[in-house]
């Protein structure tokens, strides 16, 4: 350490010097060096700078300090990480959630879940974060992620379908088949989206059973037609503008998983590149509008109880009309 003025943190990096580097964590008189002394630690990842970075997730530099514990890897973090993802920091929320996800712990399972469904969340880029951990942590996250298909709470158990889909470990396909039973609609649907894509004889009988019973009646669902949940696509679509209108409902048309819009216009954060082709392969905006539009007059029973279906199908209708 100099004498006098602050560390030179890009010369201890460049000597590879952790001890350095640890002392230069705690040089209280400029936080920049804090961070920098952090990042550059997570660059070296010398398990060494575990307890110090730890300890530093309570200083100015907790978002280098979370985003190096990642690279490290070292479970030690895990619940320090854990605790990081309900700071008031929107960006070391995210941080902790990616670093959990590198580090692998299935420990942050159920943490990660309750972050990736969690409503109060303001910014959206934290519940990615969380969904892309878990499936990050993949194997390991398998048998916790087969838990919470029974959970009470119905997005614990939406978020699990979708990840463990996204996993595809071949110890989710019979807990994915009995989620074809859920008495809710959406978890129906992101099983039957997950099991389609598996391609195994056993998931594609069941989910023609589930589709059978489903035509005729005897299936659980939302209430909804199609076990879609409007008011969910309304609050999105409404969210992202005509553009995002004809996006959330061709996705949900099409049993993809869920659109996450952001407060953004008409800019839109899709989970996976396959959306879009969906939507593509629809032969354009109008088609797609038509369809919605369909699905909802077919059944005039629901429109005549649903207000959520009725503003739906306005708004489809006025984008309608401006095509034409």
């Amino acid at each position: 350490m100099p004498l006098f003025g602050p560390p030179n943190t890009e010369e201890l990096k460049r000597k590879r010097d952790v001890k350095g580097l640890i002392e230069a964590l705690s040089y209280k008189e400029n936080a920049e060096v804090r961070k920098q002394a952090a990042k550059a630690l997570g660059e070296i990842g010398d398990s060494q700078a575990v307890e110090p970075l730890i300890a530093a997730l309570k200083d100015e530099a907790r978002l280098y300090a979370a985003k190096a514990l990642g690279e490290i890897g070292d479970p030690r973090a895990v619940d320090p990480l854990i605790a990081a993802l309900k700071v008031e920091s929107q960006w070391t929320r995210e941080a902790a959630a990616e670093a959990l996800g590198k580090i692998g712990d299935p420990r942050a399972v159920k943490p990660l879940i309750a972050t990736a469904i969690n409503r109060d969340e303001e910014w959206g880029w934290v519940c990615e974060a969380a969904a892309r951990a878990l499936v990050q942590i993949g194997a390991p996250a398998v048998e916790p992620l087969i838990a919470a298909l029974k959970d009470e709470n119905k997005d614990t158990r939406l978020c699990a379908a979708k990840a463990l889909g996204l996993i595809g470990d071949s110890r989710a396909l019979e807990p994915l088949i009995a989620a074809l039973e859920d008495k809710d609609g959406e978890v129906q649907q992101a099983a039957i989206c997950v099991l389609e894509k598996l391609q195994n004889p056993r998931a594609v009988e069941a989910v023609k059973e589930c589709q059978r019973r489903r035509e005729n009646g005897s299936g659980h669902d939302s209430g909804e037609p199609g076990g879609i949940n409007f008011g969910q696509v309304l609050v999105k679509c409404q969210r992202c503008g005509a553009v995002g209108l004809h996006l959330g409902a061709g996705i949900y048309l099409f049993r993809q998983p869920v659109l996450t819009c952001h407060d953004r216009g008409t800019d839109c954060n899709f989970q996976s590149a396959s959306q879009l082709s969906v939507l593509q392969e629809m032969g354009g905006e109008q088609k797609m509008l038509e369809a919605i539009r369909g699905m909802l007059v077919r059944s005039p029973g629901f429109l005549e109880t649903n207000s959520n279906a009725r503003e739906l199908l306005a708004l489809v209708d006025r984008r309608l009309t401006n095509l034409r």
